[in-house]
């Protein structure tokens, strides 16, 4: 299943990503103030209205054995 992310400015297509259950993906339009270890925040510029939005991915650790 693949999951599209929008510019929350102008609801620009930003990126395409296939989603597995193994990780959450946000596109926010601050940069969040307290990263964890399990995720990656990167910095993107729409290419519509040229605000920046950061794009937070956030891996779900496994709590089974």
């Amino acid at each position: 299943m693949r999951k599209e992310f929008r510019c929350p400015y102008c609801n620009k297509l930003v990126g395409i990503t296939k989603e597995d259950g193994k990780s959450i993906v946000k596109v926010l339009r601050r940069a969040p103030r307290n990263k964890s270890n399990n995720e990656t925040i990167f910095e993107n510029k729409c290419p519509k209205c040229n605000n920046l939005v950061y794009l937070q991915f956030r891996f779900l650790q496994n709590t089974g054995t």
